[in-house]
C-alpha cells in the first residue's frame, strides 16, 4: 500500500476520469480511536491551562524592544506552542523529538526508510508516537476524503492556463468552503465544546483534498501522461 504522500501525475483533460472527482455530498466522521486520544489530551490541557491562568495570569514574561519589533519579533515570548519548537542552533523539534529521532521512531512504508507523514500527523495531534495501525488510521482518514467536489473543479478549469500552481491551490481551497462541516454546524448553533471535532473534520478534508488539487496543478503545469490511480492509495 502506498502512502498518502504518493502523488500520481496526469493530464488535466484526463483528470475528470479519475475516481476522486466527486459529484455528491460528503459525509464522514473521524475514527473513534483518534477522537478519544485527542479528547483525553484536550481535557488534560484544558485543566492545565486553567490552572496556569489562575496562578500566573498576571506574571510578566519579559520586555520588548524596538529592535525586536523591527526584526520581525525575533526573541519575543508571545505564544505557547507544544506541537513544535524551533531553536536557532538545534533546529526544529516536533513534540520534543528532533527530525533524526523521528526518522528512527515513526513508522515507514513497507520497504521504505523514511517516516510516513501520517505518523507525524498522529504525533502532532495526540502527543503520542503512533503504531503502524494508528498510522494507517490517518491514511484511511485522508483517503476517504479525497474526492474533489465538482464545483471546485469547475472553478479550477475557469482559470487561465498559465495560472501559478499555488494560486490554483489557494483558489480551490477557498472554493471548498461550501464543504465545511464547521460552517454548517456553526450556523445551526452548535455548542462550543463540539468546535474541535468539526474543525478536525474540516482539517482532514483540506489536507486530503490538497493532494488531489495539487495533482491537478501538477498536471496542468507539466502535462504528463495520466496515471489513473488514486493520489492516496
Amino acid at each position: 500500500m502506498r502512502s498518502f504522500s504518493t502523488l500520481a501525475r496526469g493530464s488535466a483533460a484526463s483528470l475528470k476520469r479519475l475516481p476522486f472527482l466527486s459529484t455528491g455530498a460528503r459525509a464522514f466522521s473521524c475514527s473513534p480511536q483518534l477522537l478519544q486520544q485527542i479528547e483525553t489530551l484536550a481535557q488534560a490541557k484544558a485543566a492545565q491551562t486553567k490552572e496556569l491562568k489562575s496562578k500566573y495570569g498576571s506574571y510578566v514574561l519579559g520586555e520588548v524592544t524596538v529592535e525586536q519589533c523591527i526584526g520581525g519579533m525575533r526573541g519575543i515570548k508571545g505564544m505557547i506552542c507544544e506541537t513544535s519548537d524551533l531553536d536557532v542552533e538545534e533546529g526544529i523539534r516536533f513534540r520534543g523529538y528532533t527530525i533524526k529521532e523521528l526518522q528512527a521512531k515513526l513508522p515507514t512504508a513497507p520497504g521504505g526508510t523514511e517516516p510516513l507523514p501520517e505518523g507525524l500527523i498522529w504525533l502532532l495531534m495526540t502527543g503520542n508516537l503512533p503504531s503502524e495501525a494508528e498510522t494507517k488510521i490517518i491514511t484511511e482518514e485522508l483517503r476517504k476524503r479525497q474526492e474533489v467536489p465538482a464545483h471546485v473543479m469547475k472553478v479550477l478549469e475557469s482559470l487561465p492556463p498559465d495560472t501559478h500552481p499555488m494560486t490554483q491551490l489557494v483558489t480551490a481551497v477557498t472554493a471548498l468552503q461550501t464543504e465545511s462541516v464547521f460552517a454548517k454546524a456553526y450556523a445551526e448553533g452548535v455548542k462550543k465544546s463540539e468546535y474541535w471535532k468539526l474543525c478536525l473534520e474540516d482539517a482532514f478534508g483540506v489536507v486530503s483534498l490538497s493532494v488531489s488539487l495539487s495533482l491537478y496543478s501538477l498536471a496542468e503545469s507539466e502535462k504528463d501522461d495520466l496515471v489513473e490511480s488514486s493520489p492516496i492509495d
